[in-house]
Parts: C-alpha cells; structure tokens; sequence
C-alpha cells in the first residue's frame, strides 16, 4: 500500500470505522466475527488510534466467539497504545473471574475461562 499523506490515512480512518461499525452492529453474528477476524496487524497503526479502540469495546458484550475476538485484538493493540486498551480489559477480566467465581454450570466456566485465556 502507497501512503499519499494525510487524506489517504483519513481514508484509511474513515474504512476502518465503518468496518468497526459492522463489527458491532451488524445483526449477524457470522459477519461480525468475521470483520473483527478481518483486522489484521496491516491495520494496527490506525486501530490503535483511541477513536478506533473505543469503537471495538461494544463487541466485548456480544455472544462468546465474538468477545474472544475482540479480546485477542484489543490485546493486540495494546503493544501499540495501552493507554485506552488496558482499563477495559482489566474490567474484562474481573467480569469474567466473577462468571467463574459466581455462576453455576460448565458452559458458564468455561466461556470465561475462554475469554480470559486469549493469547493469539
């Protein structure tokens, strides 16, 4: 990719936030992981801009597959900018400790556990 200045990253920015905005609210769970999945490290420079950090939180409150893809980028970019990153991840975590702690039945323990354990 040929970088021509600031109105190519404006672009690059305004893509990358409709793809989040898909990645959040689209109503079909398959395309949502999906376009998280699509967010590759070519697209790290810009995503972990906080405007685009903020707008992956949403997803951590979507069905299981969907929230251990957020999880895995947003640690992700947090080599690149932890400011943003690690205060909802730290909430994460103890959302997902208390499941364990707290919330009879397997499937209870073991998506948490999931979650948690991301390190992709």
């Amino acid at each position: 990719m040929i970088h021509q200045g600031a109105g190519h990253i404006g672009l690059i920015l305004r893509l990358q936030k409709l793809l989040l905005a898909v990645a959040v609210a689209d109503p079909e769970s398959d395309i949502r992981v999906s376009t998280l999945q699509m967010l590759t490290e070519k697209f790290d420079h810009t995503l972990c801009m906080e405007g685009c950090v903020r707008s992956i939180f949403p997803a951590l409150n979507d069905k299981h597959l969907n929230r251990s893809e957020a999880v895995r980028l947003l640690g992700r970019l947090s080599k690149r900018n932890p400011a943003p990153v690690f205060p909802i991840l730290r909430r994460v975590l103890v959302q997902c400790i208390t499941e364990v702690e707290y919330v009879d039945g397997k499937s209870a323990h073991v998506n948490s556990a999931g979650v948690a354990d991301e390190r992709k």
